[in-house]
């Protein structure tokens, strides 16, 4: 389900991320060429919007939630994701 939704929601819509890694809950979404680097500037936003999300590397963005977490905390972490996303392109990832 994470893996899915978070590939087709933020991939097509920002164009942020080249490939998906992982399986189950423990996901790592590799930054496309244009954003190499700037995993931490994306964690930063995502921090903003609520949500916790990891760096792997300057490339790559990962996914760790607790193995009890519900389908709506995952919806709403990646609701809140999608906010972060959208700040940074915004800004033009400066």
């Amino acid at each position: 389900y994470t893996k899915s939704v978070s590939w087709q929601h933020h991939h097509h819509r920002y164009g942020l991320f080249s490939e998906v890694r992982g399986l189950g809950l423990l996901i790592g979404c590799v930054l496309n060429a244009d954003y190499a680097g700037q995993a931490k500037q994306i964690s930063q936003e995502a921090a903003k919007a609520g949500v916790m999300v990891l760096i792997a590397g300057g490339n790559v963005v990962r996914f760790a939630p607790a193995l009890n977490v519900s389908e709506e905390e995952v919806t709403t972490g990646l609701d809140r994701f999608a906010v972060a996303c959208e700040h940074f392109v915004s800004r033009g990832s400066s």
